[in-house]
């Protein structure tokens, strides 16, 4: 028998300037963008090689990127779900 079991968190946005108020904004901004809760509003790995606090480091000509996408199926509900099965 399996159980879904669900237990809803509360997502609240991480203020990253106030929790490394010496860092240069553009890494803060940077750093905002990676780590959005939703993926679909996270920053791409080519879009984050091409962020201008990366500028110095990001060569295309170095960066080969791999045709096509890999997809990850990844929830973006604001509750965490897990599946508790027990075979008797």
């Amino acid at each position: 028998m399996c159980v879904c079991v669900c237990v809803f968190v509360s997502v609240q946005p991480v203020n990253w300037r106030k929790k490394f108020p010496e860092a240069d904004p553009l890494a803060i901004d940077l750093m905002s963008k990676m780590m959005a809760f939703d993926p679909r509003k996270r920053i791409t790995v080519t879009e984050a090689l091409a962020h201008p606090w990366l500028a110095q480091l990001h060569d295309p000509a170095l960066e080969p990127s791999a045709p096509g996408k890999t997809h990850t199926h990844i929830h973006t509900h604001t509750h965490v779900c897990a599946r508790v099965c027990t075979h008797s």
